[in-house]
């Protein structure tokens, strides 16, 4: 048990995948895409909030996650969508929605809800600790994505 503590604080501080078996809350998640996704991104970003373990609910062994979006440089449009290139070296944002409470008229500026959502852990193409900095995605993790075919194929290399 020590020695798996330390091979994971090994990859957390060196920004290396983690394994399936490390998924915890607060743990960063790269997701196969929905095929349907009007932007053609490879993959979406997102982090795990909660992880149902309980075998009676209809939910057991998913993961409710937080989604994050690539940040958009201030001036240009946010509507404007990225390359599958740009958006593997985008940095990331929690998504949040603009939605704000009618009962409280003072509530309106401080109001920010993440978008939330539960997955399946099929899904999942990487396990990651954390975003460095600028919301950036691990150089070992990016390199890991690009080993994906599915990835590779839609940034063209």
């Amino acid at each position: 048990m020590k020695r798996n503590a330390v091979d994971r604080l090994y990859k957390i501080e060196n920004g290396l995948p983690l394994s399936i078996d490390e998924i915890e809350e607060l743990t960063m998640l790269a997701v196969q895409a929905d095929p349907s996704d009007s932007n053609k991104y490879p993959f979406w970003i997102c982090e795990v909030s909660k992880i149902e373990l309980d075998p009676s609910s209809p939910r057991f062994n998913q993961l409710q996650v937080c989604w994050y979006e690539p940040k958009h440089t201030r001036g240009k449009k946010h509507t404007a969508s990225f390359t599958s290139e740009q958006y593997l070296n985008a940095g990331f944002t929690a998504q949040v929605s603009n939605s704000t409470d009618k009962r409280d008229k003072h509530s309106k500026p401080k109001l920010k809800k993440r978008i939330c959502d539960w997955i399946e852990k099929e899904c999942i193409l990487v396990v990651f600790s954390h975003l460095l900095s600028g919301g950036k995605i691990p150089k070992k993790v990016h390199e890991t994505l690009l080993s994906i075919p599915s990835v590779r194929n839609a940034v063209g290399l």
